[in-house]
């Protein structure tokens, strides 16, 4: 009985998030239709449409995905050999990809042999490939966001790529998670796309024009809004990732090494951060000649 009013409540929790998203949305699209202030209020509506769109394609191509049973999902260590037999059988049985792991695990179930390292490298293989997904996505939300100069554009970033980094990461591993871990997965998104909204006004700008002066002000308080909003994206991959075979939610520790996981992969020395730091330098110092180019133009 508590279970089933859970999972309720995290579905009426999940149907209230999508309908207050909608609302903003629809509310968004018609003041850039009948109050048309300038072109960007017009280019927000209509990216804001057309990010929903992709977005509802993403989540059809999500539920088609086979969703790992209840039963089979848990700790590896903590599985019992005969759950351990059923989850390999799962697997070879749907189209999951790393076919060498497949392979091993395949053989290791025709002769009987201990399971727990095959099942052990399946996984290492979908998460190292996988962690791919996540930071790669990082970089380019960090990115666009650090360029946007806009609090709206950056959610409707956050929002899309967390989409594409879902329906990339599922099928690295070739499968979803059941229901409610869906659930889960779907709220945290929709809570960093509320926070991607509000991160540019928290910044310290006083603190940095003191500092830095103007124009440095304007790169550093960009490069951070992307730092930020990668990270939001890198602890998103790693809780959606963790949510495809536990069939829990994350505890206290758990998001505990997931926030310092992520920031590992963000401040690394060639990580996520010096990713975003060069390609939006690189994207400024071609904004900039470009503006030089056009006001001489114009002076001419």
């Amino acid at each position: 009985m508590r279970r089933m009013i859970g999972n309720k409540t995290t579905a009426a929790a999940l149907v209230g998030g999508l309908l207050m998203l909608m609302s903003d949305l629809a509310r968004r699209g018609m003041q850039a239709v009948f109050f048309p202030d300038t072109w960007l209020r017009v280019l927000e509506g209509a990216l804001f449409i057309v990010f929903l769109y992709h977005g509802a394609r993403i989540v059809f191509q999500l539920l088609r995905l086979p969703a790992l049973p209840e039963a089979l999902q848990g700790d590896l260590k903590a599985l019992s050999p005969e759950t351990k037999k059923r989850l390999a059988t799962w697997i070879l049985r749907h189209p999951t990809p790393h076919r060498e792991s497949r392979q091993e695990l395949a053989g290791a179930l025709r002769s009987g042999a201990a399971l727990a390292e095959p099942l052990r490298r399946w996984q290492a293989a979908c998460r190292d490939e996988g962690r791919k997904v996540i930071t790669e996505h990082a970089v380019r939300v960090g990115v666009a966001t650090a360029l946007s100069q806009n609090g709206a554009l950056d959610s409707l970033a956050v929002l899309y790529f967390s989409f594409r980094t879902l329906r990339n990461l599922y099928a690295v591993w070739g499968l979803r998670p059941g229901k409610i871990n869906l659930y889960r997965t779907f709220l945290i998104l929709l809570g960093n796309t509320l926070l991607a909204g509000v991160v540019e006004e928290i910044l310290p700008e006083d603190i940095l024009v003191g500092t830095l002066g103007r124009l440095s002000v304007l790169f550093a308080r960009s490069l951070l809004d992307g730092a930020m909003n990668a990270w939001l994206l890198l602890r998103f991959g790693l809780l959606a990732e963790y949510l495809i075979l536990h069939g829990r939610a994350p505890s206290r520790e758990t998001r505990r090494i997931v926030r310092k996981e992520s920031l590992r992969l963000l401040t690394s020395d060639t990580g996520v951060f010096f990713s975003i730091r060069e390609q939006a330098k690189t994207a400024w110092h071609m904004l900039s000649r470009g503006g030089g180019r056009h006001s001489q133009t114009t002076r001419t």
